[in-house]
């Protein structure tokens, strides 16, 4: 199996066996979601305003 990055939701679910397939890569936005962490909204948003996770977009 994969290590899921930090800005996946799928890192902080319980709901589905989708984990099982070694090339699955995880979902940002999920229906079945069922939190697995008491405080999974506070470390997933943190994983998503991380510097490492962000774009550059500069112009040439």
């Amino acid at each position: 199996m994969n290590q899921l990055k930090d800005e996946v939701l799928c890192k902080y679910c319980l709901g589905c066996n989708k984990l099982e397939d070694p090339n699955f890569a995880g979902w940002r936005r999920c229906k079945g979601f069922v939190a697995g962490y008491p405080n999974w909204k506070e470390q997933y948003y943190k994983a998503l305003n991380n510097e490492r996770t962000k774009i550059n977009f500069k112009k040439k």
